[in-house]
């Protein structure tokens, strides 16, 4: 799993989405159920499977803390973490954009968080673009 494979799984994932994974107090977490029961997603519980998911990562924090609980006890470092694990700065931002209390309409806000972190590390933008036209959201200025 490289930076790009990861950059493209959460943009489309959060614009399809088009939500964030939080609790009835907004609280965020990898993996939240919405009013309607649905399971939600945050940018980096997008990249873990069910069967790796664990409630302990959600009471943890963000990735950071999650990957150096997982570093301190081999028992909860599970194959996905290891791979994610030479990442851990582009998944901060990511999730970090996630977890912004406002997207704005249209997701706007996500949208140009999403747009700033590409060229951070060296990303593409395509997916992103791909998946807002999929979405049926507007175009951004400049593009």
């Amino acid at each position: 799993m490289d930076a790009q494979s990861i950059f493209d799984t959460v943009c489309r994932h959060l614009i399809i989405q088009g939500q964030r994974a939080a609790t009835s107090t907004g609280a965020c977490r990898y993996r939240a159920k919405d009013h309607e029961g649905v399971v939600l997603k945050c940018a980096v519980g997008v990249l873990i499977p069910d069967a790796e998911y664990q409630p302990w990562m959600d009471d943890t924090g963000p990735i950071t803390s999650v990957l150096n609980r997982a570093r301190e006890t081999p028992r909860h470092m599970t194959p996905t973490l290891a791979l994610l694990d030479p990442h851990e700065k582009v998944l901060l931002r990511l999730q970090e954009t996630h977890d912004d209390d406002d997207w704005g309409e249209d997701n706007m806000f996500l949208r140009l968080g999403l747009r700033g972190i590409a060229p951070q590390f060296g990303l593409s933008i395509d997916v992103l673009v791909a998946a807002e036209k999929e979405k049926g959201l507007p175009v951004l200025a400049g593009e």
